[in-house]
């Protein structure tokens, strides 16, 4: 079995090649191997041949790593800017995308050859993919990171609960902040889509969208050709691994 880890700001997600197991921790709740162990223990017991790990966590993947080829004997793959990939990104900004976003694009360009990356985590993230050439990226707040920021703000703002359905405009406090919140990132990513798409002559372009806050607004685009993937970093990783072993 190979392991396929994604340290994110917030949570490190793993999962398998055969994407049988899928275990998810909280980033902060490890700082060495020992506590890697307590936050690791109860998950995959089977025998592991092999990992690849990507980090947008400074040192992160270190740990993991360290921790890994110990306990399984193995040489686990860290996701950096010297391996093999299947787009191609240029040397000036490649060394600044960060490891989820490859792992996306190296995922998406399986299936296409262009194509529209959105991320919806800890900051929103459009990628864009052009006849396999990484074209750019915009990097924006996330849906809990505006929420945050908004309450540690206004002192009336208080946390509240973003699931269930939402309107256009709301009557309470709790129902304003879904209809500004999840509508406002809807017409974010609808009109960042729209702007690509006119702008890189890309109109028929696949978009793919990643994040669990995907499948609270995908509903809501206007934009058609779009799917949700949540198992699309995963595939990247996968065939990252795989190239370059």
């Amino acid at each position: 079995m190979i392991l396929l880890i994604d340290i994110g700001n917030t949570y490190t997600k793993i999962s398998s090649d055969d994407r049988k197991h899928f275990y998810q921790f909280l980033s902060s709740s490890y700082n060495d191997s020992e506590s890697l162990e307590s936050a690791f223990s109860n998950t995959i017991e089977e025998s592991i041949n092999g990992a690849i790990i990507s980090s947008v966590v400074r040192n992160k993947e270190n740990i993991f790593k360290e921790y890994l080829d110990k306990k399984y004997n193995i040489d686990s793959l860290i996701l950096t800017h010297d391996l093999k990939f299947h787009c191609e990104y240029p040397e000036k900004d490649k060394n600044e995308l960060g490891g989820d976003l490859i792992a996306i694009m190296e995922g998406a360009s399986k299936k296409h050859k262009s194509f529209i990356g959105v991320s919806l985590g800890t900051a929103t993230v459009f990628v864009v993919v052009k006849n396999l050439k990484f074209i750019g990226c915009a990097i924006a707040p996330g849906v809990f990171t505006s929420l945050n920021g908004l309450i540690n703000s206004a002192s009336l703002i208080e946390d509240t609960n973003l699931s269930g359905d939402f309107e256009l405009l709301g009557m309470d406090t709790e129902s304003s902040l879904k209809s500004g919140l999840w509508n406002g990132f809807s017409f974010l990513v609808d009109g960042y889509i729209t702007k690509i798409k006119e702008e890189y002559d890309m109109i028929d372009a696949k978009t793919f969208m990643v994040g669990g806050f995907s499948n609270t607004i995908i509903n809501n685009l206007k934009n058609e050709n779009i799917s949700y993937d949540k198992d699309l970093i995963f595939s990247g990783l996968y065939e990252i691994y795989k190239l370059n072993r």
